[in-house]
């Protein structure tokens, strides 16, 4: 308390996002827009991944299957 000390003046960084108990109105909107976004992105992720497989082998996987 005296000042004396180094770890009186060390700034700490702020705690990490997944500790806190309490966000910020404005951080909660770009977290569900970041959250809406990434949704979006997994989609078109997966649509092209069944895109790329029907290309490589749809024939052949729709004559296996059917």
């Amino acid at each position: 308390m005296g000042g004396d000390q180094e770890d009186d003046y060390m700034i700490l960084p702020p705690p990490p996002l997944d500790d806190r108990l309490w966000r910020h109105p404005a951080e909660i909107g770009q977290l569900k827009r970041i959250n809406r976004s990434m949704i979006y992105f997994r989609l078109f992720g997966k649509i092209s991944i069944a895109v790329g497989v029907y290309l490589l082998w749809g024939k052949e996987l729709l004559d296996f299957v059917f």
